[in-house]
């Protein structure tokens, strides 16, 4: 799957505009608890960042990457109750501890 996201500020202007490769791959693992640990995470996902300059630490605050502890759990919360398939899941919140409150959860690559 390929597609395009463009990021804009309050005021209009781009803030990032970049392309998303997403990659079918076989699951090596069924999880019974969500979210997985994070030391599992460079495991099954991979970013690699692109471009003539690094992005510095205010421009991967823009980035749709970050993870936020407490989406994961709404988010974990809403798939137990709306979809039959997460409904004995187990959230676990020694894992959900493991996460960064605002920040990328795996290993950028710089290219």
């Amino acid at each position: 799957m390929l597609s395009n996201f463009l990021i804009r500020g309050a005021s209009g202007r781009k803030k990032i505009s970049a392309n998303v490769i997403a990659f079918e791959s076989p699951v090596a693992k069924i999880y019974h608890a969500l979210p997985p640990p994070i030391e599992e995470l460079d495991e099954v996902l991979a970013i690699m960042l692109v471009g003539t300059v690094r992005p510095n630490d205010y421009a991967r605050k823009y980035t749709p990457f970050l993870v936020r502890r407490k989406k994961i759990t709404l988010a974990l919360k809403w798939l137990k109750e709306n979809n039959i398939v997460y409904k004995d899941l187990e959230i676990s919140a020694e894992n959900l501890k493991a996460y960064p409150e605002n920040d990328i959860p795996v290993t950028v690559k710089y290219m």
